[in-house]
């Protein structure tokens, strides 16, 4: 149990074990990685009994392809296109204990619909475990915490992953403070100008936006996300923020 802890990353002791005894021992699924950049999540990895990794094909919306590891406990390699990924979906009901995902559901176009979709892979023990970006330390700062009702509504509409809807206002909320923009825009040497006719060009190119899937639709924080695993009909059992990462479990 000592080595489950990282230093200075939790504090709270009764978390750090509640969260070692949900993934002792359990089967993953991680959407989006392997996630070799969060030392925690390597935890997760040397803990669990085995973890099927998947990751963003570039051709696909709906997306599971799989990143690659050494570890041990990492069973298998996936490549999951359009055509076969409601089959995988399909074959692999109710497998996994825990399915984890890191800075992905902010990517999603509609992701109530993705987290339903992701819902079906687990038993009806599972748990969700998310990892999304905290606002004040990325270059969302000046956007409002998205409203649940608009989820709602994208979700109810069937919204496609190649939505552009959001883009306007993002821009319009990156103008608002260009100075503190470039604090947190994600390409470097790219001017204030340049990142906006960046998020231009996926405006006019939403096939390009639904296959890179460059830009955070929606901004989260841990209210917004409990008022989701509510509307999911789960419990929002942890929560704690660190710095730049709002983590949510859902049970």
């Amino acid at each position: 149990m000592d080595e489950f802890k990282i230093k200075g990353f939790l504090k709270d002791k009764n978390i750090s074990q509640q969260i070692y005894e949900i993934i002792n021992g359990k089967k993953i699924i991680e959407i989006g990685g392997p996630s070799n950049n969060n030392n925690f999540i390597n935890k997760f990895y040397q803990y669990c009994s085995k973890i099927t990794i998947i990751n963003f094909e570039e051709e696909n919306n709906m997306s599971i392809t799989t990143g690659a590891s050494t570890d041990n406990n990492i069973n298998k390699i996936l490549m999951i296109n359009t055509n076969n990924c409601e089959l995988f979906i399909e074959e692999n009901k109710g497998k996994y204990d825990i399915l984890l995902t890191s800075h992905v559901i902010e990517h999603q176009a509609n992701p109530i619909k993705m987290i339903q979709l992701w819902k079906t892979l687990l038993n009806d023990n599972g748990i969700i475990i998310s990892i999304l970006p905290n606002k004040d330390f990325c270059f969302d700062y000046a956007r409002p915490v998205t409203k649940l009702c608009k989820l709602i509504t994208k979700y109810e509409n069937n919204i496609m992953e190649d939505d552009v809807s959001e883009i306007p206002q993002m821009i319009e909320y990156y103008k608002s403070n260009p100075d503190k923009l470039l604090e947190f825009k994600t390409h470097p040497n790219m001017t204030v100008d340049e990142f906006i006719n960046y998020q231009n060009y996926f405006y006019n190119n939403p096939k390009e936006l639904e296959r890179k899937r460059p830009i955070h639709h929606h901004v989260f924080d841990l209210n917004l996300l409990k008022e989701i695993a509510h509307y999911l009909k789960m419990e929002q059992i942890i929560e704690f923020t660190i710095n730049i990462n709002h983590w949510v479990f859902w049970k």
